[in-house]
């Protein structure tokens, strides 16, 4: 079980990284990503490159983009109780 008030602050230190995170190697990219409007995953291989990508393609998107890692200490112990937190962040 994890506090919101970790969740939130975990949330907001991660996006503020990730706004200004390095962008890597410019890859080619399509006109418009196949992005659907809700959730999309990206997935690969460990250090494939899958957050840099993601960095990528959320310069190409209009509208707000949400990142959540759950490699961060402050939200081991995130248990499927804990997904309704998130909403609040």
């Amino acid at each position: 079980m994890v506090l919101i008030s970790e969740l939130e602050s975990a949330y907001n230190d991660q996006q503020e990284s990730f706004k200004t995170r390095d962008k890597g190697i410019e890859r080619a990219m399509p006109d418009k990503p196949g992005i659907t409007g809700y959730i999309d995953i990206i997935s690969g291989i460990r250090r494939c490159g899958k957050s840099t990508y993601m960095c990528q393609l959320a310069t190409l998107i209009e509208g707000d983009i949400s990142f959540f890692t759950f490699e961060d200490s402050r939200v081991f112990g995130f248990d499927v109780d804990d997904f309704p937190k998130l909403l609040h962040c």
